[in-house]
């Protein structure tokens, strides 16, 4: 009696291990952390411009006005840093992000850095000596902001629920430059941006 319940129990054991390992090597589950692998890794390491428009010939997010335009660095897998650009005062953030799918769901931090121009030195030209703008860092609130993929000539680009800069495409050309300004006046020191460190 004693042998048949142990004959039980381990046929009961093994029945469970083997439905336990068909589900998990579920080819579902596989096929969705592709999707999020390859989507992360294609867009680590590149910078997006953001902007109101699309010029869907050259898959390209343009926008010629004030405070509508920005760009976006993807500095790993999980972590960015963004700059919206405005006439007077650009404001720099960096955060975190996940992708979901087709989907990349962005958390800014509460640092924010302000390159402001100086409005006195602006209107004086005469005034050389004076600093053209200052840095101001400050503390507001997190905010939360989604992007969807679409696929355009071949390249990745985005559609992004930030309702003033709905798009946004790669900016193949502006990385150097987006750097440099952020390492020039120390605004990667004042966010703690150790990627961008000199």
């Amino acid at each position: 009696m004693k042998v048949q319940k142990l004959f039980i129990f381990i046929y009961n054991f093994l029945a469970l291990e083997i439905i336990l390992l068909l589900f998990s090597c579920n080819p579902k589950t596989i096929d969705n952390s592709v999707k999020l692998n390859s989507l992360s890794l294609a867009v680590v390491g590149k910078l997006y411009f953001l902007a109101p428009e699309l010029d869907s010939a050259k898959c390209q997010a343009i926008g010629a006005c004030d405070c509508c335009a920005g760009n976006l660095l993807f500095l790993t897998d999980t972590t960015f840093v963004a700059a919206d650009y405005c006439m007077y005062d650009d404001c720099y953030y960096k955060g975190t992000y996940v992708v979901i799918g087709n989907e990349i769901l962005f958390q800014s931090d509460s640092l924010r850095v302000d390159k402001v121009t100086n409005e006195e030195t602006e209107r004086d030209t005469i005034k050389f000596d004076s600093t053209p703008f200052s840095i101001q860092t400050s503390k507001y609130k997190t905010f939360k902001f989604k992007w969807t993929k679409f696929e355009c000539n071949g390249a990745i680009g985005f559609k992004s629920d930030i309702k003033e800069m709905p798009f946004a495409t790669p900016d193949y050309e502006g990385k150097n430059n987006f750097i440099k300004s952020i390492n020039k006046d120390s605004i990667e020191i004042k966010l703690g941006l150790n990627e961008l460190k000199h």
